[in-house]
C-alpha cells in the first residue's frame, strides 16, 4: 500500500483528460438541455394524437434515453465547439480553460466536438428522421452563432434563443402546444441579454440593436406562437382529400427543382463559370424555368409526375382517335359564375357579426403583408448597389395604397383571392432582383423584369388550354418550388438584418 493519495503518472494523465474533456463540453450544466427534451417526450407521449411519432410508440426509457443522449451530445458540441473557435480569446483572457492551459490539445478538441455531434445525431435516429434533420439545423445554428452570431449583440441573443426552442422540437416536430417553446427561448434571450448588459460585453447594445431584438423577438413569438414557419413545413404536410404531401408524393422532383433553382441563382462558385460560358449564363437568367423544366422532363421517369391528360386532350385513351379541336386551343374561365357567387355586387356586405369573428383574420393578414413589404423592399434594396444607372423609387405608403386599391376592386369585381392579394411575389421577386443585380446586359429595368413574369406567365397560363394541361401535372412542383424560395428569401433577409 501506498502512504500518499497521488495517483500513478498514467492514471493521473488519464484523470487530467477526462477532467479536461468535461470542463471543455461543459457537461456538468446539460441538465437544462436534457431536461427541456424530456419534457417535450413526457408531453407527446400523453396526448394520443402524437401516436405515428417514434417518440410514442418506443418503450418509454428508450425514448428518455434517446433524448439524453441528443441533449448531451448537442450541449458538449456547442460548448466545445465554443472552445474551439475561441482559442486566441481564451488565450489572453481566460488562461485556466483547458486549450489554452494546455491540458487539451486544439486537434483533440475539434476531435471531441465532432464526436460529440455525432453522438447527437446517433441519439436522434431513434426520435425518426424529423429529429435528424433538426438535429443537424440546430448545430448549424450552434456554428452560426460561434463563429459570426455572438459578435453581434442582436443577432446573437435571438440565434441562442432560437437554438433553445429548436432542440425542444427535436422528439416532436408536429407540436402543437407551443406555449413551453415560446417561454424557453423568451427565457433564454433575456438571460443572454442580461448577461451581455450586466459583464459589460462588446460591442455593446446600441438602440438599433434593441429595435431588431424586440422586433425580432415579436416575429419568432408570433411565428412560434401562430404561424409556424407555413411556407416551408406546408409542403411537408398531408394535402386535402386524403392526398399525401406535396414533398411526399413529388420528392424527387421538388428537390431537383429547388437544388438546381437556388445553385443557378445563389452559388458563388458557379459565377466563375458564368463569366466563361455564355450559355450557362443565359440558362442561369431563366430564374425558376431550368429547375423546373428538369422537373418536368425527370419526373415521369421516377413515376411522379404523369401527361395523361395532356395526351388525352389530344388523343382519344379509349379509342386512340384524334379528337383535338380549333376551340380547344382556349379556355375561358366562369367569369359569370365567379362574379355571381363571389362578388360583393352579387352577394351584398356580410353581417356584422361575420365582420367582427373575421377581424383577427385581417390584422393576422396585415401583418403578414407588412412583413412581405419589409423582405421585398429588403430584396430590392440589396440590388440596387449593383444597378446605379437605375433609380428605383420605393415608398411604402404608395405600396399600401396600391395593394390596398388593387384589394378593393378584386372584392368588389370577383370576390376575394387571398393567395393573389398579398403585396409580394417573394419566389420570382428574389429571380428578378437576382438577375437585375447583374447589369443592365441581363435585364434592362427591374420593371420589365417583374412585368415580364405577370405579363408572359400567368395570361398564357390561364386561358390557352394547351399549355394549362402541359403545366397542370407540376404545378404542385411549382407551387412548392415558390414557397420553398419564398422560406429562403425570408431566411435571406433575416440573416441581412444588422
Amino acid at each position: 500500500m501506498r502512504s500518499d493519495t497521488r495517483y500513478d503518472a498514467p492514471v493521473a494523465a488519464l484523470l487530467v483528460k477526462i477532467v479536461s474533456a468535461i470542463q471543455l463540453t461543459r457537461l456538468t450544466m446539460a441538465f437544462g438541455a436534457v431536461a427541456d427534451v424530456w419534457f417535450i417526450i413526457l408531453l407527446t407521449r400523453a396526448n394520443e394524437e402524437y401516436n405515428y411519432l417514434p417518440v410514442w410508440n418506443m418503450p418509454l426509457f428508450v425514448a428518455l434515453l434517446a433524448g439524453v443522449v441528443v441533449a448531451v451530445g448537442l450541449y458538449a458540441y456547442g460548448a466545445s465547439l465554443n472552445d474551439v473557435l475561441d482559442v486566441r480569446h481564451d488565450t489572453a483572457f481566460s488562461p485556466d480553460r483547458p486549450i489554452p492551459a494546455g491540458h487539451i490539445r486544439p486537434a483533440q478538441a475539434a476531435v471531441v466536438t465532432v464526436g460529440s455531434l455525432i453522438v447527437a445525431v446517433l441519439g436522434a435516429v431513434f426520435l425518426g428522421m424529423w429529429a435528424v434533420c433538426i438535429t443537424l439545423l440546430t448545430a448549424a445554428g450552434l456554428l452560426f452563432y460561434n463563429a459570426a452570431g455572438k459578435f453581434i449583440p442582436a443577432v446573437g441573443v435571438l440565434t441562442i434563443g432560437l437554438i433553445h426552442a429548436a432542440h425542444m422540437l427535436i422528439p416532436n416536430h408536429q407540436l402543437t402546444f407551443m406555449l413551453p417553446v415560446w417561454f424557453v427561448m423568451t427565457h433564454t434571450m433575456a438571460i443572454a441579454t442580461a448577461v451581455h448588459v450586466l459583464e459589460d460585453k462588446r460591442p455593446r447594445f446600441s438602440r438599433r440593436s434593441v429595435i431588431v431584438l424586440v422586433i425580432g423577438w415579436c416575429a419568432w413569438s408570433i411565428i412560434i406562437l401562430g404561424a409556424g414557419m407555413s411556407a416551408i413545413y406546408g409542403e411537408f404536410i398531408p394535402r386535402s382529400g386524403g392526398r399525401p404531401s406535396r414533398i411526399d408524393a413529388y420528392t424527387v422532383s421538388i428537390l431537383l427543382a429547388v437544388g438546381i433553382s437556388l445553385l443557378l441563382m445563389f452559388s458563388l462558385p458557379l459565377e466563375r463559370w458564368k463569366k466563361r460560358f455564355r450559355g450557362l449564363a443565359v440558362v442561369a437568367s431563366l430564374g425558376l424555368a431550368p429547375g423546373f423544366f428538369a422537373a418536368m422532363i425527370l419526373g415521369p421517369w421516377f413515376g411522379e409526375v404523369s401527361y395523361e391528360s395532356f395526351r388525352a386532350l389530344f388523343v382519344s385513351p379509349a379509342t386512340g382517335e384524334w379528337v383535338f379541336q380549333f376551340r380547344d386551343v382556349f379556355f375561358l374561365p366562369d367569369i359569370g359564375g365567379l362574379i355571381g357567387e363571389y362578388s360583393l355586387v352579387a352577394r351584398g356586405l356580410p353581417d356584422a357579426g361575420m365582420m367582427l369573428s373575421a377581424l383577427p383574420l385581417a390584422l393576422a393578414a396585415y401583418v403578414i403583408g407588412f412583413g412581405d413589404i419589409i423582405t421585398g423592399t429588403a430584396i430590392v434594396n440589396d440590388a440596387a448597389p449593383h444597378r446605379p444607372d437605375e433609380k428605383i423609387p420605393i415608398d411604402e405608403r404608395r405600396t399600401h395604397l396600391a395593394i390596398g386599391i388593387r384589394n378593393l376592386v378584386q372584392v368588389v369585381a370577383t370576390g376575394p383571392f387571398f393567395p393573389l392579394q398579398g403585396p409580394l411575389w417573394a419566389g420570382a421577386t428574389v429571380v428578378v432582383a437576382e438577375r437585375y443585380r447583374r447589369g443592365r446586359r441581363e435585364m434592362d429595368s427591374i420593371f420589365g423584369g417583374i412585368f415580364s413574369y405577370l405579363l408572359f406567365g400567368l395570361p398564357i397560363f390561364y386561358f390557352v388550354r394547351p399549355y394549362l394541361e402541359l403545366f397542370r401535372p407540376v404545378l404542385d412542383v411549382a407551387f412548392s418550388l415558390t414557397l420553398i424560395l419564398t422560406g429562403f428569401a425570408c431566411a435571406y433577409v433575416a440573416l441581412s438584418m444588422p
